[in-house]
């Protein structure tokens, strides 16, 4: 015969049992080793009738588990995986762990305890495998494919999300104004517009923005970067958006009609102004006279 595996010390249902494939090699317990491969017949396991151990045949029914080595302290761990106890409760939060070792690291949440550190810059995890995620920005490994356009990820939540972009699901919506969106995170931010919360703060004036790249492309009006520039002509801009309206000016398409007259514009900004002419709109007040103006320029 060869020594069963210790469960003394778990409590386990009398319907667990340890089962063993017929390709698992015999376990020494004393030394930790192994020898050839061989058929096991016959396991053990604890009863509630007053026997210790009983022999039953092998069964498949529960888990395919072996243990090698230190059978006794893994398949105490291993256990309780099935048992669904979980003695290790965290005295913050009172969420609850099957292993002592899960609640350690568990509890760097609550201290901010970050020990996995980027050898290239200065990122930090509380977590080892968000370290390996990170470490593929600086490799630039995408080891998950998308099928359908080949667009590759460096982790396989983000390919979720992207494969929603060719599934048409969305299932994160507004509660206020029901409009939805395929991520969760891209739901966080909309939510901005509605709360008015504008986190990203310029550091030169009092700008804030609820958008990071809005902020990006603002901090262009104090460094004078203009980087979007006009093939045809000398003009650039700051704004993605401000080329594209002065390329109209080249080909000559109006797409923003005036309701009232008719009058077309090159840009959306150019219709708004127009309408004051309509609505009677004069926002540009002199600050010595009463005098008021549609026009900013007509003010100077």
């Amino acid at each position: 015969d060869y020594p069963a595996l210790s469960v003394s010390t778990v409590t386990m249902n009398t319907d667990i049992v340890s089962w063993i494939p017929t390709s698992t090699p015999k376990v020494d317990l004393s030394l930790g080793k192994t020898d050839a491969p061989f058929q096991p017949k016959l396991a053990r396991y604890p009863l509630t009738n007053g026997q210790r151990y009983s022999k039953k045949p092998y069964s498949t029914e529960w888990v395919k588990y072996s243990i090698l080595k230190t059978p006794d302290i893994s398949t105490s761990k291993h256990q309780t995986i099935h048992i669904g106890e979980k003695p290790f409760k965290c005295d913050v939060c009172k969420k609850s762990f099957n292993q002592k070792g899960n609640l350690a690291t568990h509890m760097r949440i609550h201290t901010g305890e970050k020990p996995f550190k980027c050898d290239i810059c200065n990122y930090s995890s509380t977590w080892k495998s968000a370290l390996a995620v990170h470490m593929r920005t600086h490799t630039d490994e995408k080891p998950f494919k998308c099928d359908v356009c080949k667009r590759g990820f460096n982790q396989k939540g983000h390919l979720a999300i992207h494969m929603r972009i060719h599934t048409g699901e969305k299932p994160f919506k507004c509660d206020l104004c029901k409009r939805s969106f395929n991520g969760k995170s891209d739901l966080a931010k909309h939510m901005r517009i509605h709360t008015g919360v504008k986190p990203f703060k310029c550091d030169i004036c009092k700008y804030s923005s609820n958008w990071k790249s809005t902020l990006a492309v603002y901090m262009r009006t104090h460094t004078g970067e203009k980087p979007f520039k006009c093939d045809i002509c000398k003009y650039s801009s700051n704004w993605k958006s401000t080329l594209a309206v002065h390329m109209r000016t080249h080909t000559g398409e109006k797409p923003f009609k005036c309701d009232v007259c008719k009058h077309s514009f090159n840009g959306k900004s150019d219709l708004a102004k127009h309408m004051r002419i309509h609505t009677g709109v004069k926002p540009f007040k002199c600050d010595i006279c009463k005098y008021s103006s549609n026009w900013k320029s007509t003010l100077a």
